[in-house]
């Protein structure tokens, strides 16, 4: 029997790339947001976008908990917990509530994702030599990453946070965090330590695994054929340090670069166009909230006025779910996959195109044409 999977994402970002390995397996997948109701339904994999990230602790905490009683009661579903593999946003909270929520009697969490040099080794967290908070990302301006030890990124009580030398006998209530240097060692893992009563959690190099481990061979093209719209338009609502080199490259190739600072730009007409925030983090929440609405809606509208499909490349997960919120699009499928992390997707019922990527990486620079 087919194994199907119900997948909760803290963003679109994260649900994206989620939805893009799957398809790596010849999956069906739909990728849907928390509006949309329909329970658990003949796809292989349902990913669910909760647009938690940015929430307080019980804020997020209660949006889980509400999407297990809308789509969790489906059997023989398997269920995996996307969080961010820095360990923003409030995943204990989240990773708390399924396990409150369910017959879950652990939490297998693994954030690392060696295939981007991003390992955990005695209990801390390393992004090639360099421990985290020793890289751009302390630096972070809403996560600062400013310790790279995991029971402090964590922030959970030490009764319930099993690191490096846990003890696989005694894990009744406990999130399990091991040390992971390798691939092998997230295969290893699998084979040897997972049971049906862990919630299985973290990031795409642990969810490629579990795919690996029942669906061979993996495919590695990039989707069925077919061309993307000559109309293209970057949404850039991330601050991260990764943008200035993409945004250089993109001025050098004829875009044109437009900065969201309030209420203008109404004239933008699509064709090869970028929309950004201010390239300084804005400190006032309200501000910061004002700036990404407007971003959103000013793209929006530009979709709105344009009679020919654009391809829309958004970089961030907040800015994807708020985008496609502002358009309608509360299910999406998807059509092809750049690399690791970078999804295209096609709405239902829409022509139009929109591409996503964690602020944290980079774009592809066949996507930078």
């Amino acid at each position: 029997m087919k194994e199907r999977w119900f997948v909760i994402a803290d963003d679109l970002s994260g649900a994206a790339e989620m939805a893009g390995i799957a398809r790596q397996f010849r999956l069906s997948i739909k990728i849907i947001s928390t509006s949309v109701h329909p329970g658990i339904g003949e796809e292989d994999v349902l990913v669910v976008n909760t647009e938690t990230r940015n929430l307080p602790g019980s804020e997020a905490a209660r949006t889980i908990r509400d999407v297990l009683k809308s789509f969790g009661k489906a059997g023989g579903v398997k269920l995996f917990k996307k969080t961010d593999s820095l360990l923003r946003g409030p995943v204990e909270a989240e990773i708390l509530a399924i396990l409150g929520s369910t017959s879950f009697t652990s939490a297998l969490l693994v954030p690392a994702n060696p295939s981007k040099g991003r390992r955990i080794r005695d209990e801390k967290y390393f992004i090639g030599a360099k421990p985290l908070d020793e890289t751009e990302y302390r630096h972070d301006p809403e996560y600062p990453r400013t310790s790279s030890d995991i029971r402090t990124l964590m922030n959970i009580g030490s009764d319930r946070l099993e690191t490096q030398q846990i003890d696989w006998g005694n894990i009744e209530g406990k999130i399990l965090v091991p040390d992971l240097n390798s691939l092998e060692d997230i295969s290893t893992l699998i084979e040897k330590k997972i049971s049906p009563a862990m919630l299985l959690a973290g990031g795409a190099d642990f969810f490629r695994e579990l795919l690996s481990s029942t669906y061979r061979p993996r495919i590695h093209d990039k989707g069925e054929p077919f061309v993307y719209p000559g109309n293209r338009c970057f949404i850039i609502g991330s601050y991260a340090e990764t943008n200035s080199k993409s945004l250089e490259l993109l001025r050098h190739k004829g875009y044109e670069i437009n900065t969201i600072v309030g209420k203008s730009l109404l004239g933008i007409k699509a064709g090869r166009v970028v929309l950004k925030l201010q390239d300084q983090f804005v400190e006032e929440p309200d501000r910061r909230d004002f700036l990404l609405e407007e971003l959103c809606r000013i793209a929006s509208g530009l979709a709105e006025a344009k009679e020919e499909p654009v391809h829309f490349l958004v970089t961030g997960g907040r800015t994807a779910s708020l985008f496609c919120r502002k358009m309608g699009w509360d299910q999406l499928l998807v059509k092809g996959m750049y690399e690791e992390g970078v999804v295209t997707l096609q709405p239902g019922g829409s022509e139009h195109l929109i591409t996503i990527k964690p602020g944290s990486y980079d774009w592809p620079e066949a996507l930078l044409k």
